[in-house]
């Protein structure tokens, strides 16, 4: 039997696997491999930024098993994505990367691509535009409101708020 010290260490290590960008875990695609033949779930979902995703990690992502990967964006222009997270990232070439995923997915028919971003890290007008930059490259896209609901962060970021 599982002793209860062993079971929390085990939570607590993959925890620290969601922590930050999932893609730099240089493994991740044994590791989903991993839980799919162990059959802990139903379901094998991913959230990245999709920065790092390569056309080789890709296809082993899908044929590791992964039923779902969510691509959160950060903006439609480098400009709102060096603004947000301090960095820039080629937004047409991360369009081209969700497409390559979503193509090998689409083929193998096993792994839906859902594409996402706050509204937020959109300026006005931009909504429709992150809609059209997506389209046809994923099973969906979304975009989140954030809503206020405390006072203890620093909504002065915010300019909605």
């Amino acid at each position: 039997m599982l002793q209860w010290g062993d079971f929390t260490n085990i939570i607590a290590q993959i925890q620290d696997l969601y922590q930050g960008e999932r893609m730099l875990q240089p493994k991740i695609a044994e590791m989903v491999d991993y839980m799919v033949k162990a059959r802990i779930s139903d379901r094998y979902e991913i959230t990245t930024n999709g920065v790092l995703l390569t056309d080789e990690l890709s296809r082993n992502l899908v044929d590791a098993g992964l039923t779902r990967i969510i691509i959160s964006v950060q903006g439609v222009t480098a400009k709102k994505y060096k603004e947000i997270c301090g960095t820039e990232v080629d937004v047409s070439e991360l369009r081209d990367k969700v497409n390559r995923f979503f193509s090998y997915a689409k083929e193998r028919k096993t792994c839906q691509v859902l594409v996402k971003t706050v509204d937020v890290a959109l300026d006005e007008g931009e909504i429709e535009k992150f809609h059209k930059l997506f389209e046809g490259c994923c099973d969906a896209t979304n975009v989140e409101s954030l809503i206020k609901v405390s006072d203890e962060l620093k909504w002065d970021k915010f300019d909605r708020f």
